[in-house]
C-alpha cells in the first residue's frame, strides 16, 4: 500500500510538471505570435540604380527570407517588432537596416548595393594557394604554420561553434589568424561561414566581422561580432525530426529570447523558472569574461524592472546598476571554462543598461541590441546552441 502511494504521487508530480511546462510553452508561443505585417522594399545597383534581381534579402538570426523579383522589389512577412534586414547579391557588397516594423504602411525601403568590381574588391574564392619551390627549412617552416593552425582553427570551433554537439564548420580553412599573442585567437572579418547542425536540423551561415577568445587566470574570455542567417535542414524520417524539435526546445528555454518574451507575458518570471536580482556592478579583470553581481544581491519582482510602452504596445526594461537572471531549469555547464560560473549552481546571465532604459518587443527583441551589455551564458552561447530568432515551441492542439 505504502509503496503504491508514494508512486501514485509520483505519477501526480510528473503529471504537474508536464502540465506546467505545456502551459509555459503555451504563454510564450501566444505572447510571442503576433499578426505579421509586410516589409516592402527594392534593392537598386548604386551606379547605375538599376533594380538588381534575385537578391537575397533576410532577417539577421532568423529563418525568415526572399529574394527581389525582376524588378528588384522584395517583400517580408514578419510580426511586429525590431529586426536587422540584411541584402546580398552575387558581385556586390552587402547592406543592411535596423528597422522597427509595427504596421504595414506602405513605405517602400531602398537598399543600394556597390558592385564589388568597381572597388577592386573582389577575389575568387576557389582560387588556390601554390607554393614555389621550397629547401627544407622553408618547408619545415611552412608546415609548422599549417600545424599552427590547425590547432587554432580546433579551438576555434570547441570555444564558439560545436560544444561537443554534432556541428560542423564546413569551410574552416576560410579562417584567417591575425597574430598578438599566444593566449588570443584573433580573426578579422568579414568572413563567410557555414555550419551544419545535425543535432538540432539547421543549416547556419554565419557572417563573422570579429572573433577574439583570450585567456584569463583560467577563464575563457569571449568577444564576437558576428550575423547569422538559418535554413531548416529535411529531416530523414518523423523520428529525426523530432528529435529535432525536442533538442530545439532545449537550447530555447533559458535563452535570452525566451526570457525576453517571458517578460512580456501576463506571468511571473518564476513561471518560466527565472528569478531576478539586481545589484551594483563589478568589472572581471579581463573585460572580457564575464562580471558578477554578488550572489547575495536583492531579488527583484518583473513589475520593478519591466514597464508597459503605453504608445506602441511594446515593454521597457528599466533598472539601476546590473540585473542577474537566474534560470533556476538549468544547471551551469562550462566545460571549457568560458563563462567562469563555478560559484553558480543554475544557468547565470547578467544585462546592463548602457541608457536609461531599453524597449523589446513581445518576439523578443531589443530595439536597439547596443543599448544592453550581455554577459554570463546569454553572451557565450556557442553556434550549435543556437535557435532562430522566428522559433516557436510547437503546441499541439
Amino acid at each position: 500500500m505504502y509503496i503504491k502511494s508514494r508512486y501514485l504521487l509520483f505519477l501526480i508530480i510528473i503529471s504537474f510538471i508536464t502540465v506546467s511546462c505545456t502551459s509555459g510553452y503555451k504563454v510564450i508561443s501566444e505572447t510571442a505570435s503576433l499578426p505579421k505585417t509586410q516589409f516592402t522594399g527594392t534593392v537598386l545597383e548604386k551606379e547605375s540604380s538599376e533594380p538588381i534581381a534575385d537578391a537575397k534579402v533576410w532577417v539577421e538570426g532568423t529563418t525568415i527570407h526572399t529574394f527581389t523579383d525582376k524588378d528588384g522589389v522584395f517583400s517580408l512577412a514578419v510580426p511586429r517588432g525590431y529586426y536587422e534586414i540584411h541584402v546580398k547579391a552575387a558581385g556586390f557588397e552587402g547592406d543592411q537596416t535596423r528597422a522597427a516594423i509595427e504596421n504595414s504602411d506602405g513605405r517602400i525601403h531602398d537598399f543600394v548595393l556597390e558592385n564589388q568590381l568597381s572597388r577592386g574588391g573582389y577575389t575568387d574564392s576557389n582560387e588556390v594557394s601554390s607554393f614555389p619551390d621550397e629547401g627544407q627549412s622553408e618547408k619545415s617552416n611552412r608546415q609548422k604554420e599549417i600545424a599552427s593552425k590547425e590547432q587554432k582553427i580546433n579551438k576555434f570551433i570547441s570555444y564558439y561553434i560545436n560544444d561537443n554537439l554534432d556541428c560542423e564548420l564546413v569551410n574552416p580553412q576560410a579562417l584567417t589568424f591575425t597574430d598578438y599573442d599566444e593566449e588570443t585567437l584573433w580573426v578579422k572579418g568579414p568572413i563567410d561561414l557555414t555550419v551544419l547542425n545535425r543535432d538540432l536540423g539547421y543549416k547556419i551561415s554565419i557572417t563573422l566581422n570579429e572573433y577574439v577568445s583570450k585567456e584569463y587566470s583560467g577563464i575563457i574570455g569571449l568577444n564576437i561580432d558576428a550575423d547569422y542567417f538559418f535554413e531548416e535542414m529535411t529531416p530523414k524520417n518523423q523520428e529525426q525530426a523530432e528529435t529535432w524539435e525536442k533538442n530545439r526546445l532545449t537550447y530555447f528555454n533559458g535563452s535570452l529570447r525566451h526570457f525576453l518574451i517571458a517578460m512580456a507575458s501576463d506571468k511571473s518570471p518564476l513561471y518560466f523558472g527565472y528569478r531576478l536580482y539586481s545589484g551594483q556592478f563589478v568589472n572581471n579583470t579581463s573585460a572580457m569574461a564575464y562580471s558578477s553581481s554578488n550572489v547575495t544581491d536583492v531579488e527583484k519582482q518583473k513589475y520593478e524592472v519591466v514597464f508597459p510602452n503605453n504608445l506602441n504596445g511594446n515593454n521597457i526594461l528599466k533598472f539601476e546598476d546590473e540585473m542577474r537572471i537566474e534560470y533556476v531549469n538549468k544547471e551551469v555547464v562550462d566545460p571549457n571554462n568560458i563563462m567562469g560560473l563555478d560559484m553558480y549552481k543554475h544557468q547565470t546571465s547578467w544585462i546592463t543598461l548602457n541608457s536609461e532604459n531599453v524597449e523589446f518587443s513581445d518576439t523578443g527583441f531589443f530595439e536597439s541590441p547596443r543599448a544592453v551589455e550581455i554577459k554570463g551564458v546569454w553572451r557565450y552561447t556557442p553556434v550549435c546552441k543556437m535557435v532562430p530568432g522566428d522559433y516557436l515551441p510547437e503546441i499541439e492542439k
